[in-house]
């Protein structure tokens, strides 16, 4: 049984860090207008109309094929434990980038998990080939698209509470 919860447990970490990356490279493909880039571009011009629930549903429905194939794939070869902790990883993922995204967006400084929110300053500077991640910054660093820019962050002291006031609906 130990070995089933630690396919699983694999399978969950490696679809976590293909949603990461999936996060990262699809919002390049987005401002090389590859992929959705005219809803890309109104959501730069507008962020205000987003919400976590709305996000996440964007972004089950848009990594659900793909991951579904690799699950179907690790099942195909009898790996199911992995196909299904792959899935949840990348489900999991797609509701970490959903809340993080609307955090950056609605109360920036809240970000605590980075020195930076870049995606909070890829919108304030209007930068457009640089700080593509969403929820982390990891990406960015390790294919050089990183670009620190000043951010205050102030004597800032908030609350569970802080971190879930935000719009989920």
């Amino acid at each position: 049984m130990g070995g089933i919860w630690a396919l699983v447990a694999i399978g969950f970490v490696a679809g976590a860090g293909v949603g990461s990356l999936a996060e990262y490279g699809i919002h390049i493909l987005m401002h090389r207008r590859v992929i959705l880039s005219r809803t890309h571009f109104n959501h730069h011009r507008e962020p205000e109309g987003e919400n976590v629930l709305k996000q996440f549903v964007y972004y089950v429905l848009g990594g659900i094929g793909p991951a579904s194939l690799v699950a179907f794939g690790l099942f195909w070869i009898g790996a199911l434990p992995a196909g299904v902790g792959f899935l949840a990883g990348a489900i999991a993922w797609a509701g970490w980038v959903a809340y993080a995204h609307t955090l950056q967006h609605e109360r920036p400084e809240l970000v605590f998990w980075m020195k930076r929110p870049v995606h909070h300053l890829h919108h304030e500077h209007g930068m457009g080939e640089h700080n593509f991640g969403l929820s982390v910054d990891w990406w960015d660093r390790v294919f050089g698209t990183y670009k620190p820019m000043p951010f205050d962050r102030g004597p800032v002291r908030f609350s569970l509470r802080d971190l879930l006031r935000i719009r989920w609906f």
